[in-house]
């Protein structure tokens, strides 16, 4: 079960970090066109 959780974890982990990045690129293109 450890290792279940801690994949789950990791997962959650990678695919917020992944959002994340996709939406301050958003954010520097937004600022770059004005």
């Amino acid at each position: 079960m450890f290792w279940v959780k801690f994949g789950l974890i990791a997962i959650i982990v990678f695919v917020l970090i992944s959002i994340v990045k996709l939406l301050l690129r958003k954010l520097l293109k937004i600022e770059k066109v004005k």
